[in-house]
């Protein structure tokens, strides 16, 4: 949530919240009333998604569930929709007054109009780790991301650690049940072979065409290092046909790529091919 006491934008901070003499804690009125105006949004936006969970719980649980519909009010336009379908059925032969589910003959409520803008006031787009707002995309109405740069990298480490730990625990488990890591397999060991064998013939095909020159390491550091920050890994990646790792390597300026690789660069940075 992206709100402030002073603004309408940022994250909440400890000024918005006040403690009482029993130890209560609330949030000031211009929260409250910022929350106030939001609910209607809340409600358009969360209700389908509430009465969806309630409904799978109650589906689950071992006792009769009835599940109500006061939020999307979906079952009341089924039996509304049900009364006028008998009614028409049964136009000849109308029920007797005070018997059957509908005894006063009541015609069904017309759909609660629902005031929603373009862009409700919240939920704002903010990091996940900090609260901080996230600028949007220029193609888009909110942000694309859901981790701001100062909170990236540590989402990055932990993500990575994480799978580490499930890739390890896999590998422990196939070499129980084969006797042999998945990265020592046949199969494995077969894509190795044929992926050195593309990039040797690719190095080799380069060198015939450029006569064994030698790559100009100095520019490559003055014009595509620098400008490969302003690329995705996605960008990078498709672009010369390596792996995303490889690709953050290359951003990062942990690795130079192979000089064959320049000119698929030079096109998205737009210079001029070495």
């Amino acid at each position: 949530m992206r709100t402030s006491s002073t603004s309408s934008h940022g994250p909440l901070r400890k000024r918005d919240f006040a403690e009482d003499a029993r130890g209560v804690v609330r949030v000031t009125s211009a929260i409250s009333h910022q929350l106030a105006q939001a609910m209607p949004a809340f409600a358009h936006a969360l209700g389908p998604i509430v009465e969806h969970v309630a409904t799978v719980l109650g589906a689950a649980s071992p006792y009769d569930v009835t599940i109500p519909a006061v939020l999307t009010r979906s079952k009341h336009r089924v039996a509304a929709r049900r009364r006028v379908g008998n009614e028409a059925g049964n136009s000849l032969e109308r029920r007797a007054p005070g018997r059957g589910p509908n005894p006063g003959g009541i015609p069904p409520r017309g759909k609660r109009r629902v005031q929603s803008s373009a862009q409700p006031p919240l939920p704002f787009p903010s990091c996940r780790g900090c609260g901080a707002a996230l600028p949007p995309a220029a193609d888009r109405t909110r942000a694309r991301r859901s981790w701001c740069d100062e909170c990236l990298p540590e989402r990055r480490y932990e993500g990575n650690l994480a799978m580490k730990a499930a890739a390890d625990i896999a590998a422990e488990r196939t070499r129980t049940e084969t006797d042999t890591l998945p990265s020592h397999s046949d199969t494995a060991q077969a894509r190795r072979v044929n992926a050195n064998r593309r990039r040797q013939l690719a190095r080799l095909a380069w060198e015939a065409d450029h006569g064994g020159a030698s790559p100009d390491i100095e520019w490559y550091s003055e014009q595509l290092a620098p400008r490969l920050a302003d690329l995705s890994l996605i960008e990078i990646a498709g672009a010369l046909g390596v792996s995303t790792s490889s690709a953050s390597k290359f951003r990062r300026g942990l690795r130079v790529p192979a000089p064959r690789h320049w000119a698929a660069l030079a096109r998205l940075v737009g210079v001029e091919a070495w």
